[in-house]
């Protein structure tokens, strides 16, 4: 399930209602993140995808100090063991209602997104290495006492999620 979905997102927001009927805040973050790199140097090249990384933390503050429960299992079921950890936490450490207010601010639900000119999916992978050699070979004309050269293309996809009151 993508984090950017509407049916996450409404899972999400329950979970941090729910943690909020027990602790006086609370609050999600969750990442994704892919890409690939590709490498042309002078005797060699290579292209390879980045590892994904992808999780959640969840926070909740017991009036004394912020408690988090981190998980790469994004599922319901790992999102609910995740909370259930928190509130084993929050137990054990206690939850103090005197403590200091967290103010997150007027209600928001936004989306914000950041446009690419050239979008990394839509060029060839002979297009990129085309312009890693260009650039490699470009640094060779320029400098004669160069003797390794390299030319590099990477690309980072990230997609974030925060969810609080």
């Amino acid at each position: 399930m993508s984090i950017d979905s509407k049916y996450f997102k409404s899972i999400v927001q329950d979970l941090v209602y729910d943690l909020e009927r027990i602790f006086p805040y609370a609050s999600f973050l969750a990442l994704e993140t892919s890409g690939e790199r590709i490498t042309v140097q002078t005797r060699q090249q290579s292209a390879e995808l980045l590892d994904p990384a992808r999780g959640a933390v969840l926070t909740a503050f017991n009036g004394r100090s912020f408690l988090e429960s981190a998980t790469h299992d994004l599922s319901p079921e790992g999102l609910n063991e995740a909370a259930a950890r928190l509130k084993e936490l929050g137990k054990d450490q206690g939850i103090f209602y005197d403590g200091p207010v967290i103010d997150p601010g007027p209600k928001g639900d936004e989306d914000f997104l950041v446009k690419c000119q050239n979008h990394p999916e839509y060029i060839s992978l002979g297009d990129k290495i085309k312009v890693c050699a260009d650039l490699k070979d470009r640094l060779h004309r320029e400098e004669e006492r160069v003797v390794q050269a390299t030319g590099q293309y990477a690309t980072t996809r990230s997609r974030e999620l925060f969810v609080n009151r």
